[in-house]
């Protein structure tokens, strides 16, 4: 989510829209927020609007000179836009809203318009504040994962490591993105199952094959979701969740729930605990007991 706040006002009365806007820009710039509109006096070509990322919500008028404000509202909800909708009359709307109960739909008088408008306001601070917050701690985690893969790699290479992980693993020259850090440790650990196997080390080939085995789900578990945490589009659903949309066909899109996150984060710390079995066993291969860097 942004730092923009941005209504599609549907009203043909201007100046009335006008004078709401003011007392909602002052209420945005309060929170260090920013405030956008789009106004029409008809109903406009939804089709082109909806897909805009930045739309917070839709106020639509009942009285209108082509639609009537239902009919606005139901097209929308057709189209499988699941924004916010303040649906407002000047008598009223409360025999409407017993005839369409639709999910997110506010029914309101006018002079109740802004306040309402501040209410669902405080409602997308705090959405924003819970996407933003999450996908700053998984990026994070993430990240963590790819340096313990890195100090991994550098071990592996020998005994230059402090230079290999500062020069060539790390460095902002490096070719080794996550994905191809991964390819190198699963390359790697096959050659130390090799070595475990052809050493008669029955315990050690085990453990490293149980680190292999977990070590292969890395990308599914890890890297993709960092991906799509960090880059996805978010788009509201029905019922008004949260949908991340993947900018790869690795993982198209993950549903924003509790339970969702709760599961990736259980996730990145099997895996950095994987790492990290990894490099003991490594050091008992080599002889030593160095373990890998965690920052």
């Amino acid at each position: 989510m942004s730092l923009n706040f941005k209504i599609i006002w549907i009203d043909d009365t201007k100046d009335w829209v006008d004078s709401v806007q003011d007392g909602v820009r002052d209420a945005l710039a309060d929170e260090g927020l920013e405030y956008s509109h789009q106004h029409f006096d008809r109903c406009p070509d939804l089709d082109k609007l909806l897909p805009d990322p930045e739309l917070s919500m839709i106020a639509v008028d009942w009285n209108l000179p082509n639609l009537k404000g239902d009919e606005v509202v139901a097209k929308v909800r057709q189209l499988e836009k699941f924004v916010d909708i303040i649906f407002y009359s000047q008598d009223g709307t409360s025999q409407l809203a017993s005839k369409h109960q639709l999910d997110r739909v506010f029914y309101r008088r006018r002079e109740d318009v802004e306040d309402t408008i501040r209410e669902l306001l405080e409602h997308h601070i705090e959405s924003a504040l819970g996407l933003n917050t999450m996908r700053g701690m998984i990026v994070a985690e993430a990240i963590r994962i790819e340096n313990e893969m890195a100090a991994l790699m550098a071990r592996f290479l020998g005994g230059r490591s402090e230079f290999y992980l500062d020069q060539i693993v790390k460095g902002k020259n490096s070719p080794y993105d996550a994905m191809k850090k991964h390819t190198f440790l699963t390359r790697a650990i096959q050659t130390m199952i090799s070595e475990a196997e052809n050493g008669g080390q029955k315990q050690l080939l085990e453990d490293l094959q149980k680190v292999a085995a977990c070590l292969k789900k890395l990308p599914d578990d890890v890297i993709h979701h960092r991906n799509i945490f960090a880059h996805g589009e978010w788009e509201r659903v029905d019922g008004g969740g949260i949908v991340l949309k993947g900018i790869s066909g690795a993982l198209r899109s993950v549903e924003f729930t509790r339970s969702q996150c709760r599961e990736i984060r259980k996730n990145y710390q099997k895996h950095l605990a994987n790492l990290r079995k990894l490099s003991l066993l490594l050091g008992h291969l080599s002889g030593d007991e160095v373990t890998a860097a965690s920052e």
